[in-house]
């Protein structure tokens, strides 16, 4: 009747050492450094250049990436590489990148 006692629980410690005090739920930080290297809003905003806007009940603004020459037809709250479409005005985009804002104007 001992057949139990093989199976002698642990405390949970036990086996968070074992994993050697990481959290394996988490994934690991990035590097902040990378972050800081990108690119500047300034440098994002100098790469695009707004073409045009098409007024309407979902306005739509036509912005071009210069590096690529590809243009996107973008409406409020569209991402073009890593920039968040935020407001599209009369004659000028607003948009955000890494939290800043800057102003695409026609």
């Amino acid at each position: 009747g001992d057949i139990e006692n093989v199976f002698e629980k642990k405390e949970y410690s036990h086996y968070s050492k074992a994993v050697g005090g990481r959290n394996i739920f988490k994934p690991p930080q990035v590097e902040v450094e990378n972050v800081i290297s990108g690119p500047t809003a300034d440098e994002i905003k100098a790469g695009l250049s707004l073409l045009g806007i098409i007024a309407g009940d979902r306005p739509q603004a036509i912005i071009e990436e210069k590096k690529t020459g590809k243009s996107h037809f973008v409406y409020e709250d569209s991402a073009i590489g890593g920039t968040t479409v935020i407001e599209i005005r009369n004659d000028s985009v607003v948009m955000e990148y890494n939290g800043q804002r800057f102003e695409l104007v026609l």
